[in-house]
């Protein structure tokens, strides 16, 4: 059994290790790091979100669905204000859509507008997500509060 400074100094040693060691890696993040990070800081309308938010890259999620076990989709917006859109209907047969082209953001730079999709997208943009919007810019009520984000993977 070790004592004194020195044991203590080991045993404080390897518990840093173990702890260490069972970390995730910032990219490895769990998806719920970024919902608890959105319901924390960034619930409020961003204004001004196309200035100050690093809103270019990939958003990745899955909407519930009435009739399907959700739809899958992934978003990215690239910074000369295009866009490619997939979406997948999961628990059907396959269908696939894909989609591309160009997005408007709003009068007040805090909501996107994609309007060549059937339906149109409204995001509104937020550190490290995009939340699904109705037409009319409102929050989409649901049982699950995370139920219409796409989180951020690149």
């Amino acid at each position: 059994m070790l004592s004194g400074k020195k044991g203590q100094m080991g045993l404080v040693l390897v518990l840093l290790s173990v702890l260490c060691a069972c970390q995730t890696a910032p990219d490895e993040q769990p998806s719920h790091h970024n919902q608890q990070q959105r319901k924390a800081n960034d619930y409020a309308a961003v204004k001004n979100a196309r200035r100050k938010v690093h809103w270019e890259g990939t958003y990745q999620g899955i909407f519930p669905c009435s009739d399907c076990e959700g739809v899958a989709m992934m978003l990215t917006l690239n910074k000369d204000l295009t866009y490619n859109m997939r979406s997948q209907y999961l628990g059907k047969e396959l269908i696939d859509r894909k989609s591309s082209g160009s997005f408007d953001w709003s009068a007040d730079q805090s909501h996107i507008h994609i309007d060549n999709t059937q339906p149109k997208h409204y995001f509104r943009v937020g550190n490290g997500f995009l939340e699904l919007l109705t037409p009319e810019g409102k929050s989409i009520i649901s049982h699950g509060k995370d139920d219409f984000f796409l989180d951020k993977t690149y």
